[in-house]
């Protein structure tokens, strides 16, 4: 609905109108140099500019209010308003398999309200229109019932050697069991982790729930992608030559979590989702790590469609 507020009788508008646009926004940034000089001396100072590369979706258009613009007929030119409020309703349908709405440092996927009220003394300039936009939130379905691999259980295993200047301790091991890889915003994240520490260092351990954004750009830079940690949690610490079993531990996906692939229609921006089980080994002259990424998928729903 879109309020228009008159502080006097009779204003006249030409035309009122909303649009709904749907676009992603690539952030790059373009490395330049230019020469300082200080004195007699001059070096060379390197600097970035930060360019937005827009992909539309679509773009919807609708006169809420349109007086027709005639010489014929100058009485026609505008439509009064009185003093006040007036309410205009307005309903957009949006178009299938579009991504969800999606914020990051390397692009976004943005929805637009643009409000354009046209005073009717000055309609042909521009800079007299009255301009309100609102960015509106949309979330994509992705039933995870529909998603094969949601419901299949996976296991994965690692096993390193660890140095110490030049010889050789170990091996250490890790397995790190899922039942299922699909989960909802809210649920738990259930997982268990067996650390064999056969070497002569002390072992810690992590666990962390990953988003990882992919952008793809038609700049000379290519595609970007980033890693963002929303959730974390400490495991438990591995004694030389001992053996750690965590069972039934668990993370929950954050309820602000989009799906994954933004809803499985988005061409420009990609997100996947891993549970990432790392283990930090130390002592004297050693420093190393191991890391195992399971990957899970995030839908909106879990329902089995009607026959």
């Amino acid at each position: 609905m879109v309020h228009v507020f008159c502080q006097e009788d009779n204003y006249h508008i030409s035309q009122l109108t909303v649009s709904l646009r749907g676009y992603a926004k690539l952030v790059t940034y373009e490395r330049r140099e230019r020469i300082v000089r200080r004195g007699r001396h001059r070096h060379i100072e390197y600097y970035y500019i930060t360019n937005n590369e827009d992909a539309p979706y679509f773009n919807i258009n609708t006169d809420l209010v349109s007086a027709p613009v005639t010489a014929l007929n100058t009485s026609n030119w505008s439509i009064r308003l009185s003093r006040g409020r007036t309410e205009y309703r307005f309903r957009f349908t949006l178009p299938t398999e579009i991504p969800s709405s999606y914020e990051n440092e390397g692009g976004s996927v943005i929805y637009e309200i643009t409000v354009t009220l046209t005073d009717n003394y000055f309609y042909w300039i521009s800079n007299a229109n009255v301009i309100q936009r609102k960015k509106i939130w949309v979330i994509a379905s992705y039933n995870l019932a529909n998603e094969p691999m949601a419901n299949e259980e996976i296991e994965r295993f690692k096993e390193t050697m660890v140095c110490c200047l030049c010889c050789k301790t170990g091996p250490i091991s890790m397995s790190v069991h899922l039942g299922h890889m699909g989960y909802l915003p809210g649920e738990h994240v259930q997982f268990s982790a067996e650390i064999i520490n056969n070497s002569s260092c002390f072992v810690s351990s992590t666990v962390t729930l990953q988003e990882i954004a992919t952008f793809r750009r038609h700049s000379v830079q290519g595609d970007k992608t980033t890693t963002k940690r929303i959730a974390s949690a400490i495991g438990p610490n591995v004694l030389e030559g001992s053996t750690q079993l965590w069972e039934r531990r668990s993370l929950q996906v954050p309820l602000s979590t989009v799906p994954t692939n933004l809803g499985g229609h988005s061409a420009f921006i990609d997100v996947r989702y891993q549970l990432v089980v790392s283990l930090t080994m130390g002592g004297r002259g050693i420093f190393s790590s191991l890391q195992i990424a399971v990957p899970i998928i995030v839908g909106t729903e879990r329902t089995l469609s009607e026959p």
